[in-house]
């Protein structure tokens, strides 16, 4: 999984055993109230609004097992009694309250950090265009990164639209480049990545203006993921190694945790899941040492991933659990949702169908309960696969087109690729080849409108099985020739093994008995090599070579 850091740090953090608050003390002198002078407020109405304030901030107390939420709902109380009486200064004091955390950041960056983004939005909302525009421009930028953290990626481009009017007026250069770096990440998440490229380029180069460095390594390695998903995966190579140059240079020990495990999804891409278990092993370590559990959670599913690809489902499952565990303790529902998610995948490669329905199911229950419209799309998809698994094709699809659904609403053109896909392999399997051959056309056309090597490589594979189905042997075998070369070309060494078993299927029907052996021979290597299930197909596919000699 790629980590895409957020233009401000986005980190993870657990408070310990102390009490996370500063103060109540404190707090009420920073806001300029004397409890003992509350008599001299008037009207009525307005003294009655700052009791309440002093009562949340003095009398209120979480239970030992309370969430990060509830500990922090005495501020939260007095932030909307202040808002109340429009006392927005104050109100604005109370978002900026710094935390008694590991690092020390104010409340309503550590409502991020935690998780909770729906919440922090209502925050900002209530106090938006009531304070001065670098703190509007502040709360627009973090709208719009929460928005799209849930999945709400146009009212997140509409937010930072917002914020890059006001930090242009007031020429704000580092708000400039946060809010186009933001943007950039938003077309990433949605797979329009020459959007994200360009938005990244304008960022880098005002990020460089400035010489802020450390913008500049945020968006080098947001530029890495997305040259990784376009299928150039050396090139994202070297975009991370810049921007962990950088990070090593400022210090930076959990940014550097995060390109590490972005140097481990290009790995997975391109097949060496052993490599990429190395660097998410760097990873883990690295957010271990520094408390940082979203970090812990990201490298152990990294890991997971990693795992479930090379067959090792029993290290997947451990990862897994693990993971689930620190996103339980510490309330962070939407590290939840994916580990989840994880397990059901892990669970469908084993068979355990039932086991991966409810957990795809838990998934899909997380991701509503949060405003995750990307989370949701992708359980449909995953409830979708199960399904298909089971033969029950009718239910699949409903899944799909739900999932298809989501994805267009939302302007998700990578999940819109891996729903038409989907529909695709539903309808090969009912025997429906025609239809699912336009949908393999219109999948394989959306995925070179996103100029997806990955998926183009995949895609073609897909449609040629189905070719090999109807007959169309020429056109298989052209499509087949054109995958081949590709993935050799990004070093996808998986949808390499996949076209290698496919051009051995196709000259098994053809009567070509000495390539069949020479391309099952070559895509059992590489399936073996690379701990893949395919391996057991192309072994099935040798038996019945040798049947036929």
């Amino acid at each position: 999984m790629t980590n895409q850091t957020q233009p401000k740090l986005l980190q993870q953090q657990k408070s310990d055993s102390r009490d996370i608050l500063p103060s109540s003390e404190s707090v009420l002198a920073k806001l300029g109230i004397d409890p003992a002078q509350i008599k001299s407020i008037h009207p009525r109405s307005k003294r009655r609004q700052f009791r309440a304030v002093i009562n949340w901030l003095t009398k209120y107390k979480s239970q030992p097992d309370a969430t990060n939420l509830d500990k922090v709902k005495g501020c939260l109380e007095a932030f909307h009694h202040l808002c109340e009486v429009e006392a927005w200064q104050q109100a604005g004091t109370i978002l900026f309250t710094r935390m008694q955390t590991l690092d020390q950041e104010v409340l309503h960056v550590q409502l991020n950090y935690w998780g909770y983004y729906q919440k922090e939005i209502e925050l900002y909302e209530r106090i938006l265009y009531k304070l001065d525009d670098p703190k509007n421009s502040l709360f627009l930028n973090s709208i719009g990164g929460s928005y799209s953290l849930i999945g709400k990626y146009n009212e997140s481009i509409n937010h930072y639209q917002q914020s890059l009017k006001i930090l242009r007026k007031v020429n704000n250069q580092v708000g400039i480049a946060s809010a186009l770096a933001g943007i950039g990440i938003v077309h990433y998440n949605i797979g329009d990545y020459s959007q994200a490229f360009e938005c990244q380029q304008l960022s880098l180069k005002v990020a460089q203006q400035i010489d802020n460095l450390e913008l500049q390594a945020i968006i080098l390695t947001s530029l890495g993921n997305t040259y990784d998903a376009l299928g150039y995966y050396h090139e994202a190579l070297e975009y991370h190694k810049q921007s962990l140059r950088i990070i090593e240079k400022l210090g930076d020990n959990k940014t550097r945790g995060s390109i590490l495990g972005n140097i481990a999804a290009i790995y997975d891409s391109l097949g060496d899941y052993h490599q990429a278990i190395k660097y998410q092993k760097q990873y883990l370590s690295i957010a271990r040492e520094n408390d940082y559990k979203e970090g812990e959670i990201n490298s152990l599913g990294g890991m997971a991933s990693s795992y479930t690809y090379l067959g090792n489902y029993e290290r997947a499952f451990e990862c897994y659990q693990q993971d689930l565990k620190i996103a339980s303790e510490i309330k962070y529902l939407q590290g939840q949702s994916i580990a989840l998610g994880g397990l059901g995948v892990a669970h469908h490669s084993l068979g355990n169908y039932k086991e991966a329905l409810d957990c795809h199911q838990q998934n899909l229950q997380i991701a509503r309960s949060i405003g995750d419209r990307r989370g949701e799309s992708e359980a449909l998809g995953n409830l979708g696969n199960v399904y298909r698994s089971l033969s029950n094709f009718t239910e699949a699809m409903i899944y799909y087109q739900q999932d298809l659904q989501i994805a267009e609403e939302i302007g998700d053109l990578q999940g819109k690729c891996s729903a038409l896909g989907n529909i695709a392999n539903t309808l090969d399997s009912l025997e429906e080849y025609q239809p699912a051959i336009d949908y393999y056309h219109k999948t394989l056309a959306l995925a070179q409108q996103l100029e997806n090597k990955h998926i183009i490589a995949l895609g073609k594979c897909n449609l040629a099985d189905t070719l090999i189905k109807v007959g169309q042997f020429a056109e298989a075998q052209e499509y087949l020739s054109q995958a081949l070369e590709l993935s050799r070309n990004i070093s996808d060494r998986s949808t390499e093994a996949l076209a290698l078993q496919n051009l051995a299927e196709l000259n098994y029907n053809l009567g070509n008995y000495l390539e069949t052996k020479k391309y099952c021979s070559k895509a059992l290597a590489l399936a073996t090599k690379l701990g893949k299930p395919l391996a057991k197909e192309c072994q099935e596919l040798k038996e019945k070579l040798l049947a036929k000699q």
